[in-house]
């Protein structure tokens, strides 16, 4: 019996995602990029911090730094000092970003309609919770390096 590899069926689906939302790039952004706004977006009503973006994209301080900054650069979100704490910069979705960001968020909503078709929501949720064991597998496997 031959074992089934979980790493190249990842791979798949990952590149064929990447190419499914290469075809949204209208702004000029990467898919990280993307997920840092559809983030900012869907938390407009709050502050989000650079941390924050760390946690949820599961990314490094410096990459966060370079991917923020290079939104910054392209006019998509700003910086603003908290005074509550000088150290603390709230990121928020400049206008421009704002008034483009539907775009994109419609191309991923499609995506995820796509990527659901005809699978169930019990096996969605199998998936979902099958692929966070893994991250923490590897989370934990570099914790103990």
């Amino acid at each position: 019996m031959t074992t089934k590899q979980i790493g190249p069926s990842i791979r798949q689906l990952s590149n064929a995602i990447t190419r499914h939302v290469d075809s949204y790039k209208t702004l000029g952004i990467s898919r990280t990029q993307g997920r840092i706004l559809g983030l900012l977006s869907r938390n407009s009503d709050t502050h989000v911090f650079q941390k924050d973006i760390e946690a949820s994209l599961h990314i490094s301080k410096g990459t966060a730094s370079q991917l923020i900054t290079s939104l910054e650069e392209k006019g998509l979100v700003t910086r603003t000092q908290m005074e509550s704490d000088a150290r603390l910069r709230a990121i928020t979705l400049t206008p421009y970003a704002v008034a483009h960001i539907q775009e994109f968020v419609a191309g991923i909503q499609d995506l995820e309609e796509l990527l659901r078709t005809g699978i169930s929501e019990e096996e969605i949720d199998a998936f979902v919770a099958t692929a966070q064991k893994m991250i923490n597998n590897l989370k934990q496997d570099q914790d103990t390096d």
